[in-house]
């Protein structure tokens, strides 16, 4: 192989192996999960029907829900990586489930609003059916971290953001 073609073949290989490190540890933006109506939001959002939406990204999973109050102060980080989990609003009229893509290796979240159609479009959609919060997250393959029950109350006052960062 002549030198000129050597130095292009290991400057390919070594940008793609750089560009391959950086979106690795690329932090991707979160699915954000409001109160008041019920909003979620996030960057890539598919519309499988009209009462049901999922957010995902190719070959990434939920690690963590955090749960801010209004002011942003955060309340309560729930490790959810690798767990198999489920979370209905106040009157379990809206529910979000964790449901598995990509041959097992990525994870969606897909938002259902029982009684009436998403409104909006694009990375924001409404479902006016209930208030998010107090939440109830549920754990199908076990107990929440640090108590012997399956199921765990997010915001028990009401009114907070759940942040459900991916990677």
């Amino acid at each position: 192989m002549p030198g000129t073609t050597k130095v292009i073949v290991t400057a390919g290989i070594t940008t793609a192996v750089l560009a391959g490190l950086w979106f690795a540890a690329k932090t991707d933006p979160p699915i954000y999960i409001g109160d008041g109506s019920v909003v979620f939001s996030h960057d890539s959002i598919t519309s499988d029907s009209p009462n049901r939406e999922e957010a995902h990204r190719l070959w990434h999973k939920v690690r963590s829900i955090k749960v801010t109050d209004a002011s942003g102060a955060i309340l309560q980080t729930i490790p959810v990586k690798d767990r198999q989990w489920g979370l209905t609003s106040v009157n379990n009229r809206v529910r979000f489930d964790f449901h598995w893509r990509d041959l097992g290796l990525g994870v969606g979240l897909v938002g259902t609003c029982s009684l009436s159609a998403w409104q909006g479009g694009g990375t924001y959609y409404i479902c006016r059916d209930d208030q998010l919060t107090p939440a109830t997250l549920t754990f199908t393959d076990g107990n929440c971290p640090g108590t012997n029950a399956t199921t765990c109350t997010l915001c028990p006052s009401g009114h907070c953001l759940l942040e459900l960062e991916y990677k």
